[in-house]
């Protein structure tokens, strides 16, 4: 029983020097940081007050580095918190007061772990 303990051993060792990372195969390949998702969708009509706003990402993003900017319909800029995160891959803003009825545009742009950064803009209805 200890040969074959030894045997298999030995066969996981070979496995691994033949497929480790110095055979040539690469690590499959990080997609680039993409938001996934809005809430409100895009387009959304949603019911008043509305007091948050989050953007969803397909990997893990800097709050620090990331930022919303949301404005009426007729340029009124509204004042939001600082951003903050839900897990790795959620950015959150909260308007100072939640938003009323009206069209609302939101501007946001986030950073990846790796620096680079993204942006975007979508728009909704308060009713």
């Amino acid at each position: 029983m200890e040969r074959l303990k030894h045997i298999a051993s030995g066969l996981l060792f070979a496995g691994l020097a033949l497929f480790g990372p110095a055979s040539g195969f690469a690590a499959p390949a990080v997609p680039p940081l993409a938001a996934t998702m809005t809430d409100p969708a895009p387009n959304a009509r949603v019911d008043a007050p509305l007091p948050l706003v989050h953007v969803m990402f397909n990997g893990p993003v800097d709050p620090k580095a990331s930022g919303f900017e949301i404005t009426r319909s007729d340029g009124a800029h509204i004042d939001v918190q600082e951003v903050a995160p839900m897990g790795d891959s959620i950015l959150m803003v909260t308007p100072k007061a939640p938003l009323t009825a009206g069209n609302y545009k939101v501007k946001w742009h986030a950073a990846g772990s790796d620096k680079k950064t993204l942006e975007g803009e979508f728009s909704f209805t308060v009713q």
